[in-house]
Formats: structure tokens, C-alpha cells, sequence
């Protein structure tokens, strides 16, 4: 007996058979078994749960989280003040305390002029191109009254800003500097009797430690400084002298 050849495009009965009655149950259960998650669990596709993975998986938007953001009591640094601004700080007050001697014995009725009145006002604060602040003194002056213990809740939102940004300011150079070759000064205000010492405005001075292989030599005239802006108090014994820091800094 013959048995005639199946045709190649032609499949057997039971075989059509078989195929099609498993493409009878799987349209019957609906689809084919969701992809599995992360833990093993099948999440279709478009559940809340699958969208929140796609989240995760898709590219930062460069928004930082605020617990990255630095903080104002993290100065980046640990340690003592150096040798160096020790003795700054000490040729500064004698210098001081001699100009204060200078005025007390001068004639105080006509010839010594009236204290500065300032006014505490804040701008909003925006970095240039080149990702410097352009400020002044008067943008991180605060309310503070003469004798007054200081606390850094009274540090304006302003200063907060600047904390650890790169700052550049015009002001003098303390005359407690050398004449050359200085890598830290006293940067401060103006060069009258205003600045630094236990009587001073916290905020008219900033410690200046300027970047590896820079000096700076004194000048009796104006200067600007761009730097690290830091908030860090600086003590002699319980008295706090100076509370904002400049690191890496260069004259311009």
C-alpha cells in the first residue's frame, strides 16, 4: 500500500490540531504571563508600580536632593586656625586698639566725624557666567546689636546662599598684613578704625587664605578678592572675631 507524500506548505492533522488548541487557551486566559519585577512578582506592564521602575531607570534631571545639599555648619574643613592667622589676628588688634588710643586723645567735638549709619537691605543674590557672586559687604552684613553674643540664626538668608560659593568682593587689606609675599590676610570693609577687633562688626571682615603659589602684596588702596566664600567662627579665647572665610583666593 502508498502512502502519498505530505505537501511542505501543508501540516499534518494532529499537528493543526495541537496548535490550534493551544491558541484556543491562551486567548482564553487572556494574554501571556506578565514579565516578572525586580522581587519576582509579575507587573503588568502600565500599573502604577511599573511606571515608578521606569522612573527609577530614567536619567537624572541634575536636581540635587536637599540632604546633598551642604550644610551651613559643614565648613569642608576641621582643625585649629593656622600659626600664620593667629598672629594676623593679634598684630590686628594691637593695631586697632593703637587707633582707638589715637582717637580718645584727639579733640572729640568737632574733628571726629559721625559713625556710618547703615541699613540692612538684601538683594536677590544671582552668580555671573562665569559662576562668581558679585557682592559687596553690605549683602552679608546681618541685625546684630553692639555687644550683642552672636548666633548664627542671625545670619541672613543671603549668607546662607554664599556659603561654600565663589565670591568676588572689593574691599582693603588689613594693614596687620605684610608689605610682601602675603598668602593669608585680613580683608576688611573699609580702612578706617571699623573692621576687626572685639569691637568691630562681625560681618566687615573676612579671613583670606589665598590658593596655592598665589601672594598678594599690601596696598593702601582698594582691592577686589574672589575666592571660596566660607561661614566659620573664629575665636581668641570666648571671643568671637571673625566669622566669614575665603579659601583658595586670588586678587584681581
Amino acid at each position: 500500500m502508498s502512502t502519498k507524500p505530505v505537501p511542505a506548505n501543508q501540516k499534518p492533522p494532529l499537528i493543526w490540531f495541537v496548535t490550534s488548541l493551544f491558541s484556543l487557551l491562551v486567548f482564553q486566559c487572556g494574554c501571556l504571563p506578565d514579565p516578572a519585577d525586580s522581587t519576582g512578582r509579575n507587573v503588568p506592564v502600565g500599573t502604577p508600580e511599573s511606571d515608578a521602575d521606569d522612573q527609577d531607570r530614567s536619567p537624572s534631571t541634575g536636581t540635587a536632593d536637599p540632604q546633598d545639599q551642604p550644610s551651613l555648619n559643614d565648613d569642608g574643613e576641621s582643625g585649629e586656625p593656622s600659626p600664620a592667622v593667629n598672629q594676623l589676628a593679634a598684630e590686628a588688634i594691637a593695631i586697632e586698639e593703637q587707633r582707638r588710643q589715637a582717637n580718645q586723645s584727639a579733640d572729640a567735638s568737632d574733628d571726629v566725624p559721625e559713625q556710618e549709619q547703615r541699613v540692612l537691605v538684601q538683594r536677590d543674590l544671582v552668580a555671573g557666567t562665569d559662576g562668581v557672586f558679585d557682592i559687596t559687604f553690605d549683602d552679608i552684613m546681618f541685625e546684630m546689636e553692639t555687644g550683642e553674643e552672636f548666633s548664627r540664626n542671625m545670619l541672613t538668608q543671603n549668607v546662607r546662599t554664599l556659603h561654600k560659593e565663589r565670591i568676588r568682593i572689593r574691599g582693603y587689606i588689613h594693614p596687620s598684613a605684610q608689605r610682601t609675599g602675603n598668602t593669608n590676610f585680613i580683608f576688611v570693609r573699609d580702612d578706617k578704625e571699623c573692621c576687626f577687633g572685639p569691637q568691630a562688626a562681625l560681618f566687615d571682615c573676612i579671613l583670606v587664605s589665598l590658593d596655592e603659589n598665589v601672594t598678594a602684596d599690601f596696598s593702601a588702596r582698594p582691592i577686589s578678592v574672589e575666592g571660596l566664600f566660607f561661614v566659620r567662627e573664629y575665636k581668641i579665647g570666648d571671643q568671637i572675631l571673625a566669622i566669614y572665610n575665603m579659601r583658595h583666593g586670588r586678587v584681581n
